[in-house]
This record gives C-alpha cells, structure tokens and sequence, in this order.
C-alpha cells in the first residue's frame, strides 16, 4: 500500500520534472531584444551586467555632480537629485535579480517626478513556469499580491504594506519587465506590439 502511494506521488512529480528539463534543455529559443521593449518616452537607458556598480559610478562622477550644482541647470538640481535618491532606494529590486543584463531607463510620468524603468534578460529561466507562479512567494507575508490583465499580459503587482508601494513585474518571452510605476509596464507592453525606439535606426 505504501509502495503505491509513493509511486502515486512520484510519477506526477517525475513526469513534470521531465517536461520542465525538456523546456528548458530542448525548446526552440523566442527571444526579443530588450530594446523593443523600453517605452519611447525613455530620458536615458543604461545597458549594464553590473547595475548598482554602474550606477554608483554615475553618481560619483565629475559631470553629474557638476550638472546638479551648475546654475545653468538649477532648475533640473532639485529632479536630478530625487533621480539619483530614487536609484539608490530602489537597489533592492536588482539585489533580488542578481547578475544578469539588464536595461535601465528613466522616464518622466509626471512634472519633476521619475520613473525607473528595468527589463532584465532571464533567458531560458522564462520557460520555468513555476518560476512566474513562485514570485508570490517569494515575496513574503510583508507584501500583498494581486494580478491583473492588460493587453493579454499578466501583471503582477507586488504590494509592500510596510512601505506602501507597488512593484509590477511581468513577464514578455525571455525578458522580464518590473517598474514602480504601473504606467510604465504598460507602455513596455505597448511597445512591444508597436516598436518606436527599437525600428529608430538613429
């Protein structure tokens, strides 16, 4: 009896391990560039393996630190700072996707108030689903997380009751898409249907 309880349990689990090993060993690659996914309203993009390292460098350099105190510029000081004050508390999120190429950009939702922007290249690791159905849990009991649809997309909003701020991830083929602003996920999706900035040969 125990014998056929536990071949009852293991032959599912045997079979899924199989399939998962097949998408992700043998399956055909659907690939898209993360370009064609950045909103076209983008300030700038970084194209970067080491995001917090790059962005540290940024922040440190002469010509920032000369563009945020040069009167030339002083009416942008008080954006670029809440730009770089943004990065730097949002280290967490690329703390949590580890090395991988990522594109970061910035964009302009609102007057003086920045969007960060992030897609990030998962390669084969997009093929796990269980890996899409597991970020719940991994957020924890600190966050609330609910779904939604938008153009047949899946976003996923990840809701921090200590901070009282969303992330919105989701995912288009080998690429995920993640952002604090809910507007900026959709315009990804838009531009994924209706490239600008990845057709723009300039």
């Amino acid at each position: 009896m125990k014998k056929k309880l536990l071949i009852s349990i293991l032959l599912p689990i045997g079979v899924f391990l199989a399939y998962q090993g097949y998408i992700f060993t043998a399956a055909s690659e659907d690939n898209i560039n993360p370009i064609y996914l950045i909103p076209d309203d983008a300030v700038f993009i970084i194209d970067t393996e080491r995001p917090i390292d790059t962005w540290d460098e940024i922040s440190n350099n002469i010509i920032w630190k000369h563009l945020q105190k040069n009167t030339y510029f002083s009416e942008f000081t008080e954006s670029l700072n809440t730009l770089d004050k943004t990065f730097k508390e949002k280290k967490k999120i690329i703390e949590f996707i580890g090395e991988r190429d990522i594109l970061i950009s910035a964009h302009v939702y609102k007057p003086k108030s920045y969007g960060l922007f992030y897609t990030v290249d998962i390669q084969k690791l997009s093929k796990l689903r269980f890996l899409k159905n597991s970020i719940a849990k991994l957020a924890g009991n600190d966050y609330e997380v609910t779904k939604r649809i938008y153009k047949n997309f899946e976003i996923t909003e990840l809701y921090n009751k200590k901070e009282r701020e969303t992330l919105y991830i989701a995912f288009i083929k080998n690429q995920l898409i993640a952002s604090y602003t809910h507007v900026l996920i959709e315009n990804s999706i838009d531009q994924y249907q209706n490239p600008i900035i990845g057709r723009d040969v300039s």
